[in-house]
């Protein structure tokens, strides 16, 4: 596996990473809102430019749905802004679209609670 270091994610515009063989084959994998850039979600506690963008996000993700079992995910250090509810919208469709991808890649099925 290349290390990959968070500061080339974006400048280099990594779409997948490979994990080692090593890595766990069940995983929680946890998205921070912090990581996208703040022209996809202004909605965070630290809205630092120089994030992931939508698609960068989707697809890292589902490199590692590809190569483990995604047993659950949560997304955290999403803020709302009071009044404006387009980005609540966008963070209901990013989790959606994180279902589909480990429903996709997954040899078991996703369960909702």
């Amino acid at each position: 596996m290349t290390k990959v270091i968070a500061d080339e994610l974006v400048p280099q515009n990594i779409q997948s990473i490979n994990l080692p063989e090593s890595f766990p084959k069940n995983v929680f994998f946890t998205v921070n809102i912090d990581g996208i850039d703040p022209s996809v979600f202004p909605v965070k506690g630290t809205p630092v430019p120089g994030g992931l963008s939508w698609y960068q996000t989707l697809n890292l993700f589902e490199s590692v749905a590809k190569q483990c079992n995604i047993i659950g995910f949560d997304i955290m250090e999403y803020a709302s802004i009071a009044g404006f509810h387009a980005y609540d919208f966008s963070a209901a469709l990013l989790t959606y679209k994180l279902m589909g991808i480990v429903e996709r890649n997954s040899n078991t099925k996703l369960s909702v609670s």
